[in-house]
């Protein structure tokens, strides 16, 4: 691979950069049903340079997510994949301050490469620049923190903070941790630059580790899923409180089922089993735990979602169009599952401007520009509403179906219930047999 260009715009402010961060910041409030930005005025140094570093669970929707909540003055510069800053989109990424960083697969010049690379992540760093890094290298979307990369912290001798986030769509939960001072390692540096990039990459492991649910390698397929059905049968309305009781939990059961073998093969038959039945009756895990709603109650649920139905259609009617272009063309362009949402994301924010535009200028010269304005603000507020109410009837639909099972007296769904409350039961006292 070539070398890449890494010049990019030296003001320390950019208005575009400021502009699409705020647009992108609303999109994401949109894109999750919740989100949740923790000790941000508190850890976050000012005017000091400042290194990011996060966890890796998704794709590009993760270097969004950092950004897009990171104080508008700030304005990072992050690292991406040298293939993907080369590829077409690479002059729009540097211009936003990606950094390429090379890996082996790039051939034989990236060790080369990545010295300029670290030399140009000083230079930001010494105009009191900011800078977010992923330390793991790549992304993987189960629930765990994989071994950090060096990417060369000898280099660094600044104030740093390091963020994690807690990323579990539809929620999101940023958190900002108490910084590392990089000027406490610099004696250590001076004596042994190995062993003090190792002693700063233990601790920035140990606060990425303390701030996400990390359910290491050791049944942690069961842990997750034990987790989920645990969470339906409490309240969701703040979600840093849910995510403090599972941090609280999930080490009491890795412990749990670690000193136990005879719980793991019991607690793996109680979830298959609950699974086998819940993909049978196609209920959520929330619509099981909760107690089953009275017919009528529902059915004036069911009538005020109606009686809004027309503002659902108007809105969903002027949305299709960007919901299957970004829901079936990432498909289309990548095989990686992870890229997905990254993918749908970018596609909505970038193409749905350019469709509101087409829109109202197709209106403003049909009718009049204020009609045209009217008709621009009725659609966009539509199109949220829609999302919405198509949350509502989902949740309805489940809560529904649910009343209907109960009403018949279904073993099946009895069986359910009685599992659901049983694995929470069981792994929120943490005794085993």
């Amino acid at each position: 691979m070539r070398k890449i260009d890494l010049s990019y715009p030296r003001k320390k402010f950019l208005w575009y950069y400021a502009a699409l961060n705020w647009v992108v910041k609303q999109a994401l409030y949109i894109y999750y049903r919740r989100v949740k930005v923790v000790n941000l005025e508190k850890n976050l140094p000012k005017d000091a340079p400042v290194m990011l570093s996060a966890n890796h669970q998704s794709a590009f929707i993760d270097p969004i997510n950092m950004v897009a909540f990171t104080p508008l003055n700030y304005q990072p510069s992050f690292l991406g994949r040298a293939d993907v800053v080369a590829s077409p989109s690479g002059k729009f990424l540097r211009a936003f301050r990606c950094i390429p960083i090379y890996r082996p697969r790039d051939g034989e010049g990236y060790r080369a490469y990545n010295i300029g690379v670290f030399k140009e992540c000083g230079h930001r760093l010494s105009r009191n620049g900011s800078i977010l890094i992923f330390p793991e290298g790549n992304h993987d979307n189960q629930r765990r923190l994989r071994e950090l990369k060096v990417y060369g912290f000898s280099t660094f001798k600044t104030d740093s903070c390091y963020p994690t986030f807690e990323f579990a769509k539809p929620s999101l939960i940023v958190i900002y941790n108490e910084p590392i001072n990089m000027a406490n390692y610099y004696d250590l540096y001076q004596e042994d630059s190995k062993q003090a990039v190792k002693a700063v990459m233990e601790e920035v492991r140990e606060k990425i580790e303390g701030s996400m649910i990390d359910l290491g390698e050791k049944n942690l397929e069961l842990i997750d899923r034990i987790r989920q059905i645990s969470a339906a049968h409490e309240s969701d309305d703040d979600i840093y409180a849910q995510w403090k009781r599972d941090m609280a939990r999930v080490e009491e059961w890795e412990n749990a089922l670690s000193q136990d073998p005879v719980l793991v093969d019991v607690m793996r038959a109680k979830v298959d089993e609950y699974d086998a039945l819940q993909d049978e009756l196609s209920l959520t895990d929330r619509s099981i735990a909760e107690n089953n709603r009275s017919v009528s109650a529902l059915l004036v649920q069911a009538l005020l979602l109606l009686f809004v139905l027309p503002v659902h259609v108007w809105g969903w009617v002027h949305h299709v169009i960007p919901y299957l272009l970004s829901s079936r063309l990432p498909m289309k362009i990548v095989k990686d599952e992870l890229w997905y949402s990254s993918l749908s994301f970018s596609i909505a924010v970038i193409f749905l401007p350019i469709y509101y535009l087409i829109l109202g200028m197709t209106a403003g010269f049909a009718f009049s520009w204020p009609i045209a304005g009217a008709y621009l603000i009725s659609v966009m507020g539509a199109g949220w509403i829609s999302l919405k109410l198509r949350h509502a009837w989902r949740v309805w639909g489940q809560r529904w179906r649910a009343t209907q099972y109960a009403r018949r007296d279904l073993p099946k769904f009895k069986k359910l219930k009685s599992l659901s409350k049983e694995i929470f039961e069981r792994m929120f006292t943490f005794q085993p047999n």
